[in-house]
């Protein structure tokens, strides 16, 4: 009898979880078009221009923690602070749970570039460190390493460059890219977007 009463307690407690999850997703969709979010990361969160990022299939967790970065201003892009600043935490993760509930698109030939990739010992080497965070295919297996699988490799180049320079703030993304030249961190970018 008590197992069916907290058998019967959970499943009303998951139907309500999805129920509000529903919610969040519907309620990021219709934000994200009144944003016109998808003018820069695509309707379905797989953005169609290399220098911006795709969302979709992103962790929740990382989408609300970037966004929250720049509406704070810790995370400086003279696009997204302005789209950001105005967003409730509410909004911040409807929105992130919009685009964490797309299907990823993934584009490239990995055979290919895995082959062209592994003739660079550094780069070779570096793989196996970034796969340490960002997972064997570039899939984080926690929430807070974002999914780099799929990006497009021209968004990579920045972001590993700014992380390089400093201009994008991350004390384990500026050590590691660091010792990086632009050899490697392309052939990096290659190997990741075509995952």
């Amino acid at each position: 009898m008590k197992s069916s009463i907290l058998l019967g307690c959970l499943l009303a407690l998951t139907s309500m979880y999805s129920f509000a999850n529903d919610k969040a997703i519907q309620s990021g969709q219709e934000l994200a078009t009144a944003k016109g979010c998808a003018g820069c990361h695509g309707m379905d969160g797989n953005s169609m221009a290399p220098t911006f990022p795709s969302l979709a299939g992103q962790h929740v967790e990382f989408l609300v923690e970037q966004l929250q970065h720049y509406r704070s201003g810790y995370r400086v892009n003279p696009m997204m602070q302005p789209m950001a600043t105005g967003l409730s935490d509410k909004e911040i993760y409807d929105l992130a749970s919009f685009y964490a509930a797309q299907p990823m698109k993934t584009t490239g030939n990995a055979a290919a570039v895995d082959a062209e990739t592994l003739k660079h010992g550094s780069a070779q080497a570096y793989v196996q460190k970034c796969t340490a965070c960002h997972g064997e295919e570039g899939i984080a297996g926690t929430p807070q390493y974002p999914n780099i699988k799929g990006q497009h490799a021209m968004y990579i180049v920045q972001q590993l460059q700014a992380y390089r320079s400093g201009s994008r703030l991350n004390t384990l993304m500026q050590s590691q890219a660091a010792g990086l030249d632009d050899k490697t961190i392309n052939a990096l970018a290659a190997y990741f977007s075509t995952r």
